[in-house]
């Protein structure tokens, strides 16, 4: 035994050594490289080269790089590489793993395509409706842009599904999932305290009903609404890897608290229902004992959030759920629909053409809408305006896909790991009907987490069941 671990380290000393030494050029590129121009993308291509080369040598490297992704969306806006390009070190990660897996499967003999799963093709879907759309698009060069962006979202969640194959690997995931958001939460604290964009994005609202100015963080997402669901996200998971942590169960509950916080000073009302209905679902699938824990975790974020916020301004922004007055938001969002509707009646087969809602809407206005949004709040309606009978086809496929996943992960058994995804899933699944999510990239590697736990081969999924 001792001979076979003294041979075995001159083995891995090579590899390890190019490894260590492609990750600090990739950094070093990082840092002394200017983040635009020509030497941005120079900057972009050495740092893709060398992380390609670390998660090439470093062993499960795949699996650790697609673990990356959860946590580094949350500075994808934040920290860029090509500034012009909304380019940062998660599309790094992303073009990495993307050539480490094509270099692996160039390399495999018999050369095989791989067998996607249902929810694997029918995340193509959308992609597919705006392909659909672009003959006669209003504005095809928003088509093709953001036609693109979709096709790369989707192979990203395909990445995710092929890498994350194992409870482990998933698990690694949620982890970098909590610690992202936990340092975002951080983050959007000190914006809430200072108001100091450079803390990254920050917005200030103007409350239609009171008068009074309120800040929104956002992290280094471009919108609040967007941080606040990637903190419930980050939230369920910690929830539910406390449940199967045993007595370090607390090192999961910790971080859940000031996430919930940052949650509430987001004023999201879209994060805030997604939270409660990703919550039930967990205290479904996690065991009895754990609920009264899992009460307790989310009666001190309540109370945290009403000491952030003030118990009027919240019960204010709840209310404003059921104000209808002109210009306000709710107000808004219901004659965008209905101005929706009459979109989707008049061009109800090839659609406006992907991304060309804006360009429609004003034509659709009713009044009393707010003059200052013309962009939809949510996704089921808006791709079929945009993409016309294919949208409509592609979010059907899109569900009874994700019906079908849910259903095998369920039986395959409620891990951890699977409840945190299936709780993430049901809070995006609502979210999706109150905020434009289509290119929110914590939705995608979700549902390829999703994929991941559904179609795993059997030898590899090795739950760890939630303690009964």
């Amino acid at each position: 035994m001792e001979e076979q671990r003294v041979s075995h380290v001159p083995r891995m000393r090579g590899p390890m050594m190019w490894a260590y030494l492609a990750g600090a050029v990739a950094v070093a590129a990082l840092l002394v490289l200017p983040s635009d121009g020509p030497l941005a993308w120079l900057a972009f291509a050495i740092a893709t080269a060398g992380v390609s080369v670390v998660l090439a040598l470093v062993p499960n490297g795949t699996a650790w790089g697609a673990a990356a992704l959860f946590g580094l969306v949350a500075v994808k806006d934040g920290i860029p590489v090509v500034a012009s390009a909304s380019m940062g070190v998660y599309h790094v990660v992303a073009a990495a793993l993307a050539i480490v897996m094509a270099v692996c499967f160039i390399g495999t003999r018999p050369r095989r395509l791989p067998r996607l799963s249902p929810l694997e093709w029918a995340l193509a879907g959308p992609f597919l409706a705006g392909l659909w759309s672009l003959p006669t698009s209003i504005a095809p060069n928003l088509t093709v842009t953001y036609g693109a962006r979709l096709l790369l979202l989707w192979v990203v969640a395909v990445l995710v599904a092929r890498s994350l194959r194992t409870e482990g690997a998933r698990r690694n995931a949620l982890i970098s999932l909590v610690t992202g958001g936990f340092a975002i939460s951080l983050v959007a604290v000190a914006q809430w305290i200072w108001h100091r964009p450079a803390f990254g994005n920050f917005i200030v609202h103007g409350n239609a009903f009171d008068g009074t100015l309120i800040v929104r963080p956002a992290g280094f997402f471009l919108d609040p609404n967007f941080l606040g669901m990637y903190l419930v996200l980050a939230s369920l998971a910690a929830l539910a890897l406390a449940f199967g942590g045993g007595r370090r169960a607390f090192l999961w509950l910790l971080p859940t608290v000031p996430m919930l916080g940052v949650v509430a000073i987001t004023y999201s009302r879209s994060s805030w229902v997604s939270l409660i209905v990703g919550v039930l679902v967990l205290v479904v699938l996690v065991p009895k004992k754990a609920r009264l824990w899992l009460a307790a975790v989310l009666a001190v974020g309540v109370v945290l959030a009403v000491a952030l916020v003030g118990p009027a301004s919240l019960a204010t922004r709840v209310a404003s759920v059921f104000v209808f007055e002109a210009d306000s938001s709710s107000a808004t969002r219901l004659l965008m629909t209905e101005s929706t509707m009459e979109m989707i009646a008049d061009r109800p087969l090839f659609g406006t053409g992907l991304e060309a809602f804006a360009e429609a809407y004003p034509s659709y206005q009713r009044p009393g809408a707010r003059s200052d949004v013309a962009h939809p709040h949510q996704v089921p309606l808006a791709l079929v305006a945009e993409t016309g009978v294919a949208g409509l086809v592609a979010q059907i496929a899109l569900l009874l896909a994700t019906a079908v996943a849910i259903r095998r992960v369920w039986r395959a058994g409620l891990s951890p790991a699977n409840a945190a995804v299936i709780s993430g899933i049901a809070a995006l699944l609502v979210g999706v009907f109150l905020q434009f999510f289509l290119y929110f990239e914590p939705l995608w590697l979700m549902t390829g987490l999703l994929a991941a736990a559904a179609w795993a081969p059997r030898e590899e999924r090795d739950p760890v069941p939630l303690p009964t």
